[in-house]
């Protein structure tokens, strides 16, 4: 998925948006971007939810295998694959 992103400020004072929707305070534990020449960067972001808050954005969720498999346990089932072109693989 590619998205718009806009990021402000350093450290606890940190603003992102996606496509134009600011992610809320406090939501974000950690931003990786990666950018390698001639390629479109990737951008992961880890979230902590330690309050109410509201995200409704369209993204591309990357868990790596201990997280998809507390999920599982948890009931989750993931959804199915789309194209493969669109696929980056889990780091």
């Amino acid at each position: 998925m590619r998205a718009h992103v806009q990021i402000i400020g350093t450290g606890e004072n940190t603003a992102v948006s996606l496509d134009g929707v600011p992610v809320p305070a406090g939501t974000i534990n950690r931003i990786d971007l990666r950018a390698t020449p001639g390629t479109l960067p990737r951008l992961e972001l880890r979230f902590v939810i330690t309050r109410k808050a509201t995200l409704d954005v369209e993204a591309e969720v990357v868990v790596d295998d201990t997280t998809a498999t507390v999920l599982h346990e948890l009931g989750w089932t993931p959804p199915a694959l789309g194209d493969a072109a669109d696929q980056a693989p889990a780091e």
